[in-house]
């Protein structure tokens, strides 16, 4: 009957948002800045989508190697539109540049590029220094403490959403427009961006998945990480051009 079907359709909505305080919301974060303090190294997949001098850009899947000291990385990009592009960073080896070739038959030209060039910048809203678990963490945390000392903006309970396969819980915190940050580069005292969904990984604690999109709902940045292993012993061969698994 057309009730049974209306009663069916019912079930395959989402769950509504529920208004939830600061204070419930802090605790969550907070559990994922103190697991973050424990890791010294990870591997994962990552996924990101970035609007960049206002393109949204494809998305892209990277393999991730990553130690925090000293701070290392390491990435391979796994699809297109950049499969089989590797870069590779180590503070204070290489002048502190980038090693970088892209896929295909330009992979035989390894470049070194500035952190900080128009090169290694032109598809990216981060550098090199900002990548990994530990920048979402940290953004999430200093815009929560803003919140907490100003008491504005509202914070919701979207409860549980499959992010890239993996079950997370997500919330949402929405900031005044006129207290946002109007660019990528910093404004003293101004929230990183509108509004934020963070998706924690209840086995872990980390917030594995966050999206930043304007007051208005333009998405600004998508990250997600998955398959991550933490804490997995890499050494400086995970880190070396030379090592047999790379193409530098």
């Amino acid at each position: 009957s057309l009730v049974t079907l209306i009663l069916f359709i019912g079930t395959l909505s989402p769950a509504s948002a529920k208004e939830i305080t600061i204070d419930e919301l802090e605790p969550l974060v907070e559990r994922g800045v103190k697991v973050w303090a424990g890791v010294k190294d990870y591997t994962a997949t990552f996924v990101k989508q970035e609007n960049v001098k206002g393109d949204l850009l494809e998305k892209e899947a990277v393999f991730m190697k990553h130690r925090v000291k000293p701070r290392s990385v390491y990435m391979k990009w796994t699809q297109d539109p950049h499969e089989g592009r590797e870069t590779l960073f180590v503070e204070g080896k290489n002048d502190n540049e980038i090693k970088a070739h892209e896929g295909g038959l330009l992979g035989v030209v390894n470049v070194n590029l500035d952190p900080y060039g128009n090169m290694a910048r032109k598809e990216n809203r981060h550098t090199v220094y900002q990548a990994g678990i530990g920048t979402t963490v940290a953004l999430v945390a200093t815009d929560l403490k803003r919140a907490r000392e100003r008491n504005e903006g509202t914070f919701e309970d979207l409860g549980m959403k499959s992010i890239e396969g993996l079950q997370m819980h997500c919330y949402k915190a929405t900031f005044p427009d006129a207290e946002v940050k109007k660019s990528v580069k910093a404004q003293k005292g101004k929230y990183y961006s509108g509004n934020i969904q963070i998706c924690m990984d209840p086995a872990s604690g980390l917030p594995l998945s966050i999206e930043h999109r304007t007051a208005g709902g333009k998405l600004l940045e998508y990250y997600a990480y998955k398959n991550v292993k933490l804490n997995v012993g890499l050494t400086d061969k995970d880190f070396d051009p030379d090592n047999d698994d790379y193409r530098f």
